[in-house]
């Protein structure tokens, strides 16, 4: 029975053995797969970082895109405003000619003309009396005005000379002018 007993803890210290080879084979394989996994972990920490520090660069750039986006809207909306009021100030200016500038600007501009006679003249009422002693090729309306400038009618056609429709008349050709002389430098 001895023998038994010799064989059975024999067997049986094989076995605790074994399962302790199992166990920290098992152990390794365990702490292996972790300094796996963590290895993994860190290296996908990594790349979340890195694309979010791009992300970040990128949103960055857009909003400081944007930023300057709007910054040259306002000042390109500054800039469309003080043209505005050049030109406001302009027609308020040639609304409020001298007498003497306006009988020039009148004369010059009918020398330009031919004319068949039949043309009636409309000034404003400020000038009339000064107009009407003018030597013109055209008969003065004495009793009907306008704002500004001169109005010319003939039978159903009328020349509109106004101030007003003159400066708005050449505005596209003046506004990229004045505004290269007006904000040179300022870019």
């Amino acid at each position: 029975m001895r023998n038994i007993e010799n064989i059975t803890e024999k067997i049986i210290e094989d076995a605790r053995k074994q399962a302790q080879e199992i166990i920290a084979e098992a152990n390794q394989k365990k702490e292996q797969v972790i300094k796996e996994k963590e290895k993994q972990a860190l290296n996908e920490k990594e790349k979340l970082l890195q694309k979010a520090k791009q992300e970040v660069i990128i949103e960055k750039e857009r909003m400081i895109s944007r930023a300057r986006l709007q910054a040259r809207d306002e000042v390109l909306r500054a800039k469309q405003e003080i043209i505005d009021k050049i030109f406001s100030l302009v027609k308020e200016k040639l609304r409020n000619l001298d007498k003497k500038a306006y009988i020039e600007f009148l004369q010059k501009q009918l020398a330009t003309r031919k004319w068949q006679g039949s043309e009636l003249l409309f000034v404003p009422e400020k000038y009339i009396d000064d107009v009407v002693l003018l030597d013109l090729p055209v008969k003065v309306v004495a009793d009907e005005f306008v704002e500004s400038g001169f109005l010319i009618k003939d039978e159903n056609i009328i020349t509109n000379y106004s101030f007003d429709a003159l400066v708005d008349f050449y505005r596209d050709e003046l506004e990229p002018v004045i505004a290269r002389d007006l904000f040179a430098g300022l870019e």
